[in-house]
């Protein structure tokens, strides 16, 4: 993961996700979707809370 990641992940809500050879993302057993590690690539998604919601 870039470094620019950890200041942008507190300015926007984005999370890098780890993905399989197909694009699909990958969730551990309790069925959440697994943070990509340092060095990793993945696929960069925006979290939406109730404080972003009225934004949109």
């Amino acid at each position: 993961m870039p470094l620019y990641m950890t200041f942008v992940s507190g300015l926007y809500p984005l999370r890098l996700l780890r993905v399989d050879e197909n694009g699909q993302l990958l969730r551990d057993e309790n069925g959440f979707c697994i943070r990509c590690k340092p060095g990793e690539s993945g696929e960069i998604v925006r979290v939406y809370t109730t404080n972003t919601l009225p934004q949109i």
